[in-house]
Order: structure tokens, then C-alpha cells, then sequence
């Protein structure tokens, strides 16, 4: 089901005294397919390993090292070549070839061999770039349906903030501070002033080249820039800028909770798609944020606003491990009016659906048994990146646009 995206939003031409991104944005490939979610990447695959009765995160740390080498052997013997290890849920990432596929599929310590994934940003659409937070595409059957809205902008406070009172709980000084947020996304421009240069973490696990710094160009996509801004955007964070739209604010938007410790793992790429490996391995770094696991986090919370329809033996091992280790996983239901994507419906996974203004369901929304909570998901305002600076001008630009979010 395809949904046109509608921005009800404005750019805003901001002077900036000093830009972060001076190279070039590279330019999408004309007439390129946006990248289809569940995908089986080719010679790539995820092996889970049989576990004993109380599961590999029972085992003592030698032995749990003991059994991952006796796995990676299983997978040298098969031909296979190792890329991503979990000892703690029995599995891997690894490249196979057809023969090696089938000697590892024929060892009696492996349980399951299956792909691995392409999972997308929720939100993109064939025809279309720009996806927003949880993205989501609304109709215009959608819009001209929606009833009168219970809620409206005010200032920086976006009617999905009204919703949630966030102005009441900023008030009773509840903001969020002294929990930690790792999102996993797209990345972040982390010169956009809605974020006050307070990134507290930030790592990519895409692979690509280039996409390391955050303070450097980095989020293409602008999806996980959307994403943070929802959650974190700081208030009075603007420059006064002129040119905005009636009504808009010109200190821009609020996030719902300006005082948590922001992380993000970047984990799609520009295309906005990203491996279930690559996925998994920033589900982890952001777990590894929590003092139990090493980090300095009392708190973490993973935000991941992406996914696919097609369920993941590994995938589901690895949140399970995630979630005993302490960290909240929420996900994004989905955007395709269809049944709840993954991993918002694996089990200790958090799945929130959209809702309008008017607290109707979103239309695009994905709706099922296994959604845990709704909230404001249709025209939400919130970041997206800095336009690349003019060496002519030395201007840059801060779009602040509305897209449907989870």
C-alpha cells in the first residue's frame, strides 16, 4: 500500500556563524528503487547454534568463550567466513557460499542458518525520499478524513507534545534527565542547533566509508535526524531566524524528552536500509551503554524507528538478550497498513503504533496484537538536516518539516 507523503512544514534560511558540513550531499541515483525491506542479502546469513537448557548467557565467561571458538571453527570448517559474533545468544553473521551453506546447515551444532535481512526506515516509499521520524506516509484520503484535532501547536510545543503534556511535565521537572536513549537509524547531523552540540554517543555500524563523525556529514537520509529531534530537540535552541511560515516558532520545536543522554548507533545507511547484523550489532553497543554492562547508564532505552514484515530466528535472540540486560526496546509498528513489522512484534519489544491529532488511528499505521502503545504520528514537525554550506554565501539551511512519525 502506497501512501503520498505530505509536508506541512517550512525550510527556514538560517545564517549559521560557523558550518559543520562542508562536503557535498551525494545527489540520489535517478530513477533508483528505494530499498525493499526483508531482502535476503546475498551470501549473507545468520547462524544460531544449538543452546543447552538454560541458554548460552547462563555459561561462565570461559565457558562461553569456549564455545565460540568451537563455533567460528564450525564455520572455518564449512568454508564459511565469520563477520559478527554473539557468544551470548549462540549466533553469527557470517558470508557462505552455496557449498559452504549447505556443509554448515548439515553440522549437528547448528540449529538454524537463514538470511540476512535488509531492514528499511519506517517511513520510505518508492517514489520518495525523505522519511520521518518512524516515518509513514499519510493519504489524502487520511487528511481529508481526519476529524477536528484535539490538539494543536503552540511555540516550540508540536501537537504531539501538547498531546503527551509535555509543557506539564517539563513544569514538574520531569525531562527525561538521568535516562540514557540510543537510537538506531540513519545517523545525526550533530551540528543542527535543535541538539545543542549534547550527543552524548555515536558510532556507525553501516560500514561505509565517511559516515563516522557525526559532527561531519552524516545523515543523508535525514531520517535519524527526524527521529532525534522528536525525542531531544532543545528548547530555545534557535537563532531567531526569519522566513518561517504563520505560526511557527523561531526557536523551532521541542522534543518530548530534551534531557535524556542522546546516543546514536548508525546502523542504515544513505539508501536508508541497513543489514539485521549491522542492526543487531548497535542494539548491542547501545546495551553496552548500561553500567551492568560496562557503560555509565542506569537507564537505556533503544529507540528504532525500522524494520520489515519477515521475522528473524536471531533477531529475536538478540532483543530477548537485550531486554534481560536491562534496556527497554521500543520499535515502530510499521507504516504500511499491514500487520506489525519486526522487530516491534518479536516478543520484549515495545511496539507503538500512530495516531492522528484527533486520536483516530493513522491510516498508514500497522495495527495487531502485538502493538503495546499508540502516539502522535501524523504531521509532527521535527529536524532534519542542515543543508550543506555555500562556500559562496557561507549560508546554510534548517528545514524543520511535519512527516508522520510512530
Amino acid at each position: 500500500m502506497t501512501h503520498t507523503r505530505t509536508l506541512l512544514a517550512a525550510t527556514l534560511a538560517l545564517t549559521l556563524a560557523a558550518c559543520g558540513q562542508q562536503a557535498q550531499v551525494p545527489a540520489p541515483v535517478a530513477g533508483a528503487p528505494a530499498p525493499a525491506a526483508d531482502e535476503a542479502i546475498p551470501g549473507a546469513y545468520l547462524v544460531g547454534f544449538r543452546e543447552g537448557g538454560l541458554g548460552a548467557q547462563s555459561l561462565s565467561a570461559q565457558d562461553l568463550a569456549a564455545q565460540a571458538q568451537l563455533q567460528a571453527q564450525a564455520i572455518a570448517a564449512a568454508g564459511g567466513v565469520l563477520t559478527s559474533q554473539w557468544a551470548d545468544i549462540s549466533a553469527a553473521a557470517v558470508r557462505l557460499s552455496p557449498e559452504a551453506l549447505r556443509k554448515l546447515e548439515a553440522n549437528p551444532l547448528v540449529e538454524y542458518v537463514e538470511p540476512d535481512l535488509r531492514r528499511v526506515a519506517q517511513g520510505r516509499r518508492s517514489g520518495g525520499t525523505d522519511a520521518g521520524a518512524g516515518g509513514g506516509g499519510l493519504s489524502a484520503q487520511g487528511l481529508s478524513a481526519q476529524a477536528t484535532p484535539l490538539y494543536t501547536p503552540s511555540g516550540e510545543y508540536t501537537w504531539g507534545d501538547n498531546a503527551l503534556r509535555v509543557a506539564d511535565l517539563r513544569a514538574a521537572g520531569h525531562t527525561g534527565a538521568g535516562v540514557a536513549v540510543c537510537i538506531g537509524d540513519t545517523g545525526i547531523d550533530g551540528n543542527h542547533p535543535e541538539f545543542g552540540r549534547k550527543l552524548r554517543g555515536f558510532k556507525n555500524f553501516t560500514g561505509e566509508a565517511n559516515r563516522n563523525d557525526p559532527y561531519a556529514l552524516n545523515d543523508v537520509s535525514g531520517h535519524g535526524t527526524h527521529v532525534a529531534g522528536t525525542i531531544f530537540a532543545q528548547y530555545g535552541a534557535g537563532t531567531g531566524a526569519s522566513g518561517q511560515q504563520s505560526g511557527m516558532d523561531a526557536n523551532g520545536v521541542g522534543g518530548v524528552a530534551p534531557g535524556v543522554n542522546l546516543y546514536m548507533a548508525r546502523v542504515l545507511g544513505d539508501d536508508g536500509s541497513g543489514s539485521s547484523s549491522g542492526i543487531i550489532n548497535g542494539v548491542n553497543w547501545c546495551a553496552s551503554q548500561l553500567k551492568s554492562q560496562g557503560g555509565t547508564e542506569s537507564k537505556v532505552v533503544i529507540s528504532l524507528s525500522l524494520g520489515g514484515g519477515r521475522a528473524s530466528q536471531t533477531e529475536q535472540r538478540a532483543y530477548t538478550s537485550v531486554y534481560n540486560k536491562g534496556a527497554l526496546i521500543i520499535a515502530a509498528t510499521g507504516n504500511d497498513g499491514a500487520a506489525v513489522s519486526y522487530p516491534a512484534a518479536y516478543t520484549n519489544v515495545v511496539g507503538v503504533g500512530a495516531i492522528d491529532s484527533a486520536e483516530a488511528k493513522a491510516d498508514f499505521s500497522n495495527f495487531g496484537s502485538q502493538v503495546d502503545l499508540v502516539g502522535p504520528g501524523v504531521s509532527v514537525l521535527s529536524s532534519v538536516p542542515l543543508v550543506v554550506c555555500s562556500p559562496k554565501t557561507g549560508r546554510s539551511g534548517l528545514e524543520t518539516q511535519a512527516r508522520p512519525q510512530p
